[in-house]
């Protein structure tokens, strides 16, 4: 079942791709980099979690997005 999923969500991210603002992905990605490493220079295990949830979230709401107007 999990590879199943995996396939199915490998397939709808290829078709995604080529539609980015990757200028704008880039920048989100230093920003949560910025934002995890600052958590763990401060022994903040939970906020590091906590910020790649967050980061996480923010991704697919951004591809739920773009699926909805395809």
């Amino acid at each position: 079942m999990t590879d199943l999923l995996y396939y199915r969500a490998a397939r709808s991210w290829l078709i995604y791709l080529h539609h980015l603002d990757w200028r704008e992905e880039l920048e989100i990605l230093k920003h949560e980099c910025s934002e995890i490493l600052f958590a763990m220079e401060i022994d903040d295990l939970r906020g590091a979690g906590n910020a790649r949830r967050q980061f996480l979230y923010m991704t697919l709401m951004r591809t739920s997005r773009y699926l909805e107007n395809v």
